[in-house]
């Protein structure tokens, strides 16, 4: 076998199928169960389809990401498959890789077929990511390289062998294409990483560090000067990102003192107001601190921070020191999103919910251990029962979290594809549709349709240029002038409506040539 790979395969490799296939029915299970694609999915695919048919500009004009979206172009190239499920196929991919890394670096960690089975459980049972599989997003490769990565440098850590310095370099520039924050990896992995080896390993990493980041700046300034100045509708700025984020960063301390200002303004007294940077600081960090919670999943929190708590599991090998630190920096980048956007997701702080698994399968390992083994304080049976039923309740309570999303999805946003599909299936396609609502657009399978993106017509135009007209309106956004006149004027022609949810639906008309 290939020496690069051993690490990879060197035993109980048949795992990694267990780990695929616990990809695969999860994400066909919540694809099946979803109501409708998320909204930067849908323009991603929109996007994707402009560039397939050469429309770069216009498929900018959707979405930026080209280095993203136009792989859902090329794969249905080479496939024959179409854009929308190339990228599904593509997303599908991107989570088994996921769930493969996290696999790769429990085996590296020394984890036995146990805990690796275990970590595939622990993996699986974070609702906030199950949530995500069904939608086209960046973060699922984003997440995939960075696990990755950290593999790669365990292993160098161990085996010393240059390649995987090298390998992890790669995934953690290649990363950046999908999202900027892994910029945060890129630069503070190599600083940090160099306390936790001895001095012979610590100079030889510098070097390979700084020979890198040489051959990356070089390459970094010949790729912004190409595309800036030959390809700017091909590849939009990446630096503008880059910039913005900055600017963001630089522009802290302004912002926070306007939104203190503010604070101040409505407290009731002095004392009050004297407190508003306190509670302000407070309020950010416990939004932070409840987001992570909720994305990692309160079991695995609880399960994680006891194990932690053990200092020496957590820091006692330079591999598990290195883990350490791109949890805290991915914690860092919560904090950077909390104290410059006032808000973070989910999504960026993923890495670190998914690197709260190891300390959590770990734990579980040695609760299973414990009972085979029969190593329990003493040997009476209300102990041995009482910790067999808590260690049962705790597999109860992790499978439970894995099916949570299902049995509280209320499919409050069906109707919307149910419409689509109507459309699909009952108007021909030689005959014409306005739809002025993007997500209903979607679910016709008919990319050329972009009417969603014009002015409403009037019934004279509607008259001379579709036959039909499909109106989405929801309360909380008011329908203009032209819209409320349409669906008085066409309320006779009305051929079907789904009902949402609070008052929204959709009716679809038939235009009538004999509208006055």
């Amino acid at each position: 076998m290939n020496n690069f790979l051993k690490p990879l395969f060197d035993s109980d490799k048949h795992i990694y199928i267990l780990s695929i296939a616990a990809s695969l029915i999860l994400f066909s299970t919540y694809l099946y169960n979803d109501d409708i694609l998320n909204d930067d999915g849908i323009n991603y695919i929109y996007a994707a389809y402009e560039y397939a048919n050469g429309n770069i500009e216009k498929a900018n004009t959707y979405r930026n990401e080209t280095l993203f979206f136009s792989q859902f172009s090329i794969l249905s190239n080479i496939t024959g498959l179409s854009v929308k499920h190339s990228a599904f196929v593509l997303s599908a991919l991107a989570q088994l890789i996921l769930g493969c890394g996290l696999l790769a670096i429990t085996r590296s960690l020394g984890g036995s077929k146990t805990t690796q089975l275990l970590i595939i459980l622990v993996f699986s049972s974070i609702s906030s990511f199950n949530e995500l599989r069904p939608h086209i997003l960046r973060g699922f490769a984003y997440w995939a390289c960075q696990l990755w990565a950290i593999w790669a440098l365990i292993n160098y850590i161990q085996l010393k062998k240059i390649r995987f310095v090298l390998l992890w370099f790669f995934l953690s520039v290649f990363s950046i294409t999908y999202r900027t924050e892994a910029v945060a990896y890129l630069f503070l992995i190599p600083f940090l990483s160099i306390f936790i080896l001895d001095f012979s390993a610590r100079a030889k990493l510098i070097f390979l560090f700084l020979a890198l980041f040489v051959l990356a700046g070089t390459s970094g300034a010949v790729f912004f000067i190409i595309q800036n100045n030959y390809l700017p509708e091909f590849l939009p700025s990446y630096s503008k990102k880059i910039n913005m984020e900055i600017g963001f960063i630089v522009n802290i301390q302004n912002t926070f003192e306007n939104l203190k200002d503010g604070l101040e303004n409505i407290m009731p007294n002095k004392w009050a107001r004297n407190s508003s940077n306190d509670i302000l600081i407070g309020g950010l960090l416990f939004h932070l601190l409840k987001t992570f919670i909720l994305t990692t999943g309160i079991p695995i929190f609880l399960l994680a921070i006891y194990q932690i708590s053990r200092y020496e599991f957590w820091w006692n090998t330079p591999t598990k020191r290195l883990v350490n630190m791109y949890f805290s920096i991915g914690i860092f980048i919560g904090l950077l999103v909390v104290f410059t956007r006032y808000f973070v997701g989910e999504r960026y702080i993923m890495v670190s919910a998914i690197l709260c698994c190891l300390p959590a399968a770990n734990l579980l390992k040695e609760m299973v251990s414990g009972l085979a083994q029969g190593d329990l304080s003493n040997n009476s049976l209300k102990p041995k029962s009482f910790k067999r039923i808590t260690y049962s309740a705790i597999i109860i309570l992790l499978f439970s979290s894995m099916l949570y999303p299902l049995l509280t999805n209320d499919h409050k946003k069906r109707y919307i594809s149910e419409a689509g599909y109507w459309i699909k299936n009952n108007i021909d396609d030689n005959k014409n549709v306005f739809i002025n609502e993007q997500k209903i657009a979607f679910y016709t399978d008919n990319f050329q349709n972009d009417t969603f993106n014009q002015a409403v017509p009037t019934i004279s135009e509607l008259q001379q240029n579709y036959h039909f007209f499909v109106l989405y309106s929801d309360p909380k956004l008011l329908l203009t002038e032209n819209e409320e006149s349409l669906r008085k004027t066409l309320a006779p022609f009305k051929i079907k409506e789904f009902i949402g949810h609070k008052g929204r639906n959709i009716i679809i008309y038939e235009i009538s040539d004999t509208l006055t």
